[in-house]
């Protein structure tokens, strides 16, 4: 795993190290512009993984995703020290056949209830992004200003349902393939992405796995 990621800061790319078990992100520079910024203490935080466009990677790798990811959601979301990734629940999505060729592990994991969940749909076009639609929209209606939302896809068609969501108050993380390089026109440009456009923090797959 990479030990440093780059998120993108209301358009600006920032860099920290990874989170582990010995150390989260406590980037001054992110910790003051969330805190700084009315309004950006959320109490509840979900993510959405669209398993069919991020795959994750075998063995242990997978496992480390689940955690990278809720950490980066309870950095991203909440005023310093607000929210923990034990606060975060993942909900990933996944049409029938990519569910069988998951590892046994990360299987168990997603259904552990842990504050992980899986979904299986059928294998029939769009019904994975149906499904996550669906519930997405009706957590970010039920919640609204109190909701951080995190979605990590490859599918910038998403970016119109993560736009909907910030009107309606939620803070949202787009989780996206590429890397925003710290050259300044490289990172413009994954930036400007559709998905990544639409949320308040976007994140580079390649950071997580």
């Amino acid at each position: 795993m990479p030990n440093m990621a780059c998120m993108i800061v209301h358009g600006r790319a920032w860099s920290s190290p990874l989170p582990s078990s010995k150390h989260r992100f406590n980037a001054a520079a992110l910790s003051s512009e969330i805190s700084s910024t009315p309004g950006t203490s959320r109490e509840v935080a979900r993510i959405y993984w669209d398993l069919d466009n991020l795959k994750p990677l075998p063995g242990p790798q997978g496992l480390r995703a689940l955690t990278t990811l809720k950490e980066c959601m309870a950095t991203a979301c909440s005023a310093p020290d607000s929210l923990s990734a034990c606060d975060v629940e993942l909900h990933a999505y996944c049409n029938a056949a990519t569910l069988r060729r998951l590892s046994p592990t990360l299987r168990a994991a997603l259904v552990s209830g842990q504050g992980h969940f899986l979904t299986s749909t059928a294998n029939f076009r769009q019904a994975v992004d149906q499904a996550m639609t669906a519930s997405m929209l009706e957590f970010a209606r039920l919640h609204g200003s109190h909701a951080c939302i995190a979605l990590a896809s490859g599918d910038q068609g998403f970016a119109k349902l993560l736009r909907y969501c910030r009107s309606l108050g939620c803070r949202t993380v787009a989780v996206c393939r590429g890397r925003p390089y710290s050259g300044k026109g490289r990172s413009s440009r994954w930036a400007r992405q559709p998905l990544q456009a639409a949320s308040h923090y976007a994140l580079s797959w390649d950071d997580v796995v």
